[in-house]
């Protein structure tokens, strides 16, 4: 029997939903052996000064911009005086820059020379914060050691933070130019954070270019490592490379197709390393096992599933039913039941586990074992033909292993009533799709009338939590339904713990 968890969530598909990113504020540094020495010589005493004079948040901006304007002025105008020193030279210099385009209204930060501090070329344009990425990349290069320190507490200061904010909130806005823009002002002084990469990964997304997608989702990866503040876009990068690597793959050269292949199993192995019970777990071991039964491998797909049987405690119900359509794809039935039964554990009412390991015992030949979980099945979802038919099955089943009598002839008997129900009951409820959320819930589905007549309908839903306790329930006032028509119903209940439903039977 061809057997599915339908309510699975979709892979590759969603925006990036993000709070406002934080101004980060210089901290302790990086690297405890990245030392700067800002006090000799002593013109980079004086400068010192003027910087930390810039640096008070409550100070006018005037002020702050003067003092920052003055360190620019002393650190450029006789640079030789500091030739045993460049690299502090430069570390202030990236410091004052910043400092003053801080003062700066709006995001643009450009000025001409002579007003940022220079006395050479004073009309010619400066752009802030390529110079300060200049002045830091220097000191890098001086002192690789301060990269980390630089990259954390000074290439990250308000400028960036403003522009990096202002391009969520016009990803947010859907205004993909204007996000675009932010996004890769934001990375002219600091391509060590991920945001702005994620920002122009969703630009990409809404123009549909796959293969900005897929770059910017690469530099996703990279920037953020294994810092686990960054785990909410790593993942998500992660789900995006293996997705439109399998993309691409589809319609490769033979060649080519292998290697795509590989390399978005990679991106979804490393996900499921990260977050086996993450919201997209159970879509991302789905596809991964797709990847690898299409390459033939199918001692593969058995390890995509194989810690959930070793240790099904340390996996939730969703990645568990997961794992258990992956092995009834793979024609490993007995791991399948496995699988199913532990996700059952967690989830009792578990409406499309219920019905798949019903159909598993059936195709192993387990009888005796559907007879529970059908009558918990058809109380749950009492007016889908699904369910009859494979209640129809059941009897089937049982007639098998009986000779000539009663109990032969009384299998014989329901068989033909589901059978006969399956295909002839008045009303038939389908759901297509159950979203849970921390505390929000929605069910979605249709309802067919089969009979001559158009028919008003309204189906009461009940949202349970793991203990089959009701969390909250809701009407669907699906109206009238035509003769030989379906109408679909959406319904939501509010309330935390919600993983599973039921609804009273219509008559």
């Amino acid at each position: 029997m061809n057997v599915s968890v339908r309510a699975r969530a979709s892979v590759g598909a969603a925006l990036l939903a993000a709070a406002p990113l934080a101004a980060q504020t210089p901290a302790a540094p990086a690297s405890s052996a990245c030392t700067i020495d800002q006090s000799a010589p002593g013109q980079l005493a004086v400068v010192s000064l003027s910087l930390t004079k810039a640096s008070v948040t409550g100070a006018k901006p005037e002020d702050r911009a003067k003092n920052a304007r003055e360190a620019v002025k002393r650190l450029t105008e006789k640079p030789d005086q500091y030739a045993k020193n460049e690299a502090e030279r430069q570390f202030a210099l990236g410091r004052a820059l910043m400092l003053y385009a801080e003062t700066m209204p709006g995001t643009a930060y450009t000025a001409p020379r002579g007003e940022v501090g220079y006395t050479t070329n004073k009309e010619q344009p400066v752009q802030l914060l390529a110079a300060a990425d200049s002045a830091f990349t220097a000191v890098e290069r001086a002192r690789p050691e301060c990269a980390a320190t630089i990259a954390s507490q000074y290439r990250t200061q308000q400028p960036w933070a403003k522009l990096a904010n202002s391009a969520v909130t016009a990803l947010n806005a859907q205004q993909a130019d204007s996000a675009e823009l932010y996004a890769k002002q934001a990375l002219v002084v600091n391509r060590a954070n991920p945001y702005p990469f994620v920002v122009l990964a969703n630009v990409a997304r809404i123009r549909k270019d796959a293969a900005g997608v897929l770059a910017n989702s690469r530099q996703v990866i990279a920037t953020a490592g294994t810092d686990t503040s960054y785990n909410d876009v790593r993942q998500r990068a992660y789900i995006d490379v293996g997705y439109y690597l399998a993309e691409q793959a589809a319609s490769a050269p033979a060649a080519q197709k292998t290697a795509l292949n590989a390399e978005a199993a990679k991106a979804y192995r490393a996900y499921l390393a990260e977050a086996p019970n993450g919201a997209d777990a159970a879509a991302v071991q789905g596809q991964l096992a797709m990847l690898l039964s299409a390459s033939g491998d199918t001692a593969a797909v058995a390890s995509t599933y194989a810690p959930m049987l070793a240790n099904p405690a340390g996996f939730g119900d969703i990645a568990l039913a997961q794992g258990g359509v992956t092995a009834e794809r793979a024609k490993r039935t007995a791991d399948a039941v496995k699988l199913y039964e532990a996700s059952l554990q967690k989830n009792p009412n578990f409406r499309d586990v219920l019905y798949n390991l019903t159909s598993a015992y059936y195709d192993s030949k387990q009888y005796d074992k559907m007879a529970p979980t059908l009558a918990r099945l058809l109380s749950i979802d009492p007016n889908n033909p699904d369910n009859f038919l494979l209640k129809a099955y059941y009897h089937q089943g049982k007639i098998n292993g009986l000779k000539p009598g009663a109990a032969r002839k009384l299998h014989t008997d329901s068989l033909v009533v589901w059978n006969t129900r399956s295909k002839s009951a008045p009303l038939a409820v389908r759901m297509a799709g159950f979203q849970r959320g921390d505390a929000q819930t929605t069910l979605t589905g249709a309802v067919e009338n089969r009979g001559a007549a158009a028919k008003t309908v309204a189906l009461t839903v009940e949202f349970l939590d793991k203990d089959g306790k009701v969390v909250a329930t809701q009407r669907a006032d699906v109206g009238s339904v035509a003769p030989k028509q379906s109408k679909p119903f959406t319904v939501t209940a509010t309330g935390a713990g919600v993983v599973a439903y039921r609804y009273q039977p219509l008559s």
